[in-house]
């Protein structure tokens, strides 16, 4: 953009501060009058309220308008915009050309905002130097203003008139039309507006004559006087501006220095004050001197070369200061950033350590009872064996291995909510989505919680399904374990029931309902937040985290989560999944339907004697064989030679003392005959590189504690890979 647009632009957005006036034998519009004054007002108060304002009457379809309206929308929001955003411009514009469309379509309707819409569409069409266009903009406008009532409603028509004459050089038309605005309104500020224009005009275009100038400086004497600096502080630095020019122009260049300082300094109070226009007002101060006032001075006083020094020196202080302001406003805001930033990470760390220390709080308090119930089931186990083999000793000996097994599970499901707890929040957690059977999960929660509600004295009813959804297996086992935990917990008498539903075609909803005490409406917020646990009147078992821990997984999964509940009734969860085609879900894998048996081998590379005891003794029971070993090199020695025999499955831990598992499977894969031998990993170390080196190697990863009802499907998932792999 060339100097003279960049001025055309800064005087538009001073002329939008000004309240628009009418002489007073004028045929005046009331209504048009206050609308616009209001608009005046508001353009000049809170610029980027109005247009947003604007933008969302014009945008918002729950705010409709008519026809009137919209375009009285589109003009404030045009208005608005000169003094914000290039963005903010850019939109105001695509809705200005929307809005000339629209008043064209209904010409006989609205015309005092057609014109206006036609003016402000005319400018802006100067500005990008379509002057052709702008002229044919206008002639249409002062069609339409020949048939308004308020002759203040052609104001914009004659203001843009005169920036038209200037942009084609025809400094007697500009002062014409500059005139002619003039004499329509009574505005100190337009008036002070149409004052300065008149003034550049006679100094760029007039002969060069003294008079002329002296004529043009009076005409800035004026309208500096009229706009007080406190309330129209932008027309205020145009009017410095301009008349610096011209002193410069006549060569009273200790007046043009002064008026330059007084422009830079209000340059810069306007930009400490936040004021965003003030950079691109200071920083079109240097622009404007242009070459044609060093050749006009000259002309005038032969002082060639003193006024380019003079010139030179202006614009170098000017540009020195004026980036020094930018340097300073732009370090100023990315230091504000900056701080804001560390301030919010701060506070995140904050929060995530008092998560981690409540978390080990809760965890130390609440495994601590299903370890020592442990203790005292397996003593008391003990003392009943120790009694003899009498038949009552034999219960009282089986009534303590189900509570060890009862408590076991109990140890185990905590521990797994504390690792799936310490995934999900750190993010480390790679879903891996594909077809789930629902019968599966339903089938589980029907054999995990039925003795636990019935020995409650609850109805715990379990609808079938035929469904089948896309999810994560562990996860939605997760949601589906946790929710039907919580209705047990917490639902005294009664019943508990679970059912899908199939909304329409391709969506699912899973459902766990109860008759339990119900929540509060102020409560709901909370009840998915970190270890929060309602006052129900009833001390409940768990770390508090299992409703956080489903809020996290359906947030990860895409699945929807809604509650509803009525307090004394009971509370109903729905989680809401997409279903699978009939095709896919013919591929779904069983959670845990297949049959154990055989008798194939499995090696398995365990250093601690109890777990490797503990597992081989499992793995026997199902119907494998087994043979273990504490490394590779041991495996080796143990299969003997010279033709032993390939294992169809590799357990093994991580840490085999100072050894390292999937180095160890690794080195076994690379036996003959052993390259695509299927490695199943236990572990209970949640590092993500352990992850994604176990995934690098094609390793499938069970983090302990694993129940073994759990760990026979992954062990027949495995060997079912193996074989498709082989075929």
């Amino acid at each position: 953009m060339t100097a003279r647009w960049m001025l055309i632009g800064v005087a538009l957005f001073a002329l939008l501060q000004c309240h628009a006036a009418t002489p007073a034998d004028a045929k005046v519009d009331a209504s048009w009058r206050r609308w616009k004054d209001g608009v005046f007002e508001t353009v000049y108060a809170h610029p980027r309220s109005l247009a947003d304002d604007a933008l969302a009457r014009l945008t918002d379809p729950a705010r409709p308008g008519d026809r009137r309206s919209r375009l009285q929308a589109t003009i404030e929001l045009t208005m608005a915009a000169q003094g914000l955003s290039r963005d903010a411009q850019n939109t105001a514009r695509d809705w200005l050309e929307l809005g000339v469309i629209t008043a064209r379509q209904t010409p006989d309707q609205d015309l005092d905002l057609a014109a206006d819409l036609l003016a402000l569409q005319a400018i802006d069409d100067i500005l990008l130097g379509r002057l052709t266009t702008a002229e044919r903009l206008l002639t249409e406008g002062e069609l339409l203003a020949t048939r308004l009532p308020d002759p203040a409603q052609g104001w914009h028509l004659a203001f843009a008139r005169g920036l038209l004459a200037m942009a084609r050089g025809d400094g007697a038309g500009a002062v014409e039309h500059f005139d002619r605005a003039l004499a329509r309104t009574a505005g100190p500020c337009q008036r002070a507006v149409n004052l300065t224009w008149k003034a550049m005009a006679l100094r760029r275009f007039a002969n060069p004559v003294r008079g002329m100038l002296g004529t043009s400086l009076g005409l800035l004497d004026e309208a500096q006087g009229l706009v007080p600096v406190v309330d129209y502080p932008v027309l205020h630095l145009q009017v410095m501006f301009t008349r610096g020019q011209g002193e410069v122009t006549l060569g009273n260049f200790n007046n043009a220095v002064t008026l330059a300082l007084g422009t830079l300094r209000l340059s810069e109070d306007l930009a400490r004050q936040g004021y965003d226009h003030a950079e691109t007002a200071a920083g079109s101060i240097l622009a404007r001197f242009r070459r044609e006032d060093v050749v006009l001075a000259e002309r005038l006083q032969g002082q060639r070369t003193a006024l380019i020094w003079m010139t030179a020196l202006i614009g170098l202080l000017i540009c020195v200061s004026t980036t020094a302001l930018l340097v300073h406003t732009r370090q100023r805001r990315r230091l504000q950033g900056l701080a804001d930033a560390l301030q919010t990470r701060n506070h995140e760390l904050q929060d995530l350590a008092g998560a981690r220390a409540r978390l080990l709080a809760a965890a130390c308090h609440d495994l601590r009872q299903p370890a020592h119930a442990l203790g005292l089931a397996a003593e008391l186990a003990m003392l009943a064996r120790a009694r003899g083999p009498a038949p009552e000793n034999a219960e009282d000996v089986q009534r303590r291995l189900q509570s060890i097994r009862r408590n076991s599970i109990t140890l185990s499901d905590m521990l797994g909510e504390l690792m799936d707890q310490s995934r999900l929040a750190g993010g480390s957690y790679a879903p891996e989505i594909g077809p789930v059977a629902v019968q599966d999960l339903l089938d589980e929660i029907q054999l995990q919680f039925s003795d636990l509600a019935r020995r409650k004295g609850l109805s715990l009813r379990v609808e079938p399904s035929d469904a089948t959804v896309t999810s994560d297996r562990h996860l939605l086992r997760r949601i589906g374990f946790n929710l039907v935990s919580n209705a047990v917990k917490y639902t005294e008498r009664g019943e508990v029931n679970v059912r899908t539903t199939r909304l329409n075609p391709g969506r699912i909803q899973l459902s766990v309902e109860d008759t339990g005490p119900g929540i509060a409406p102020q409560d709901l917020p909370q009840i998915f937040d970190d270890y929060v646990r309602l006052d129900t009147g009833m001390h409940q078992e768990g770390l508090g985290i299992g409703l956080s821990i489903v809020r996290r997984a359906a947030d990860l999964l895409g699945h929807r989560l809604d509650i509803r509940s009525v307090p004394g009734l009971g509370t109903t969860l729905t989680l809401t999944l997409d279903e699978v085609t009939r095709t896919e879900a013919q591929q779904a894998p069983a959670m845990s339907t297949a049959k154990p048996g055989g008798n194939q081998l499995i090696a398995v590379l365990e250093d601690d004697v109890e777990s490797r005891h503990a597992l081989t003794q499992l793995l026997v029971h199902w119907g494998f064989r087994v043979i273990t070993a504490t490394s590779a090199i041991d495996l080796a020695r143990r299969l003997g030679s010279p033709a032993p025999e390939t294992p169809s499955l590799l357990l093994t831990d991580l840490h085999l003392g100072h050894l390292d598992g999937l180095d160890e499977a690794a080195s076994i894969r690379r036996w003959p005959g052993c390259d695509h031998l299927p490695v199943l990993l236990l572990t209970g170390d949640l590092d993500p590189a352990i992850a994604a080196r176990a995934a690098a190697q094609q390793v499938t990863v069970a983090h302990k504690p694993i129940i073994p009802r759990r760990l026979l499907p992954l062990v027949q998932s495995a060997l079912a890979a193996s074989t498709a792999t082989v075929r």
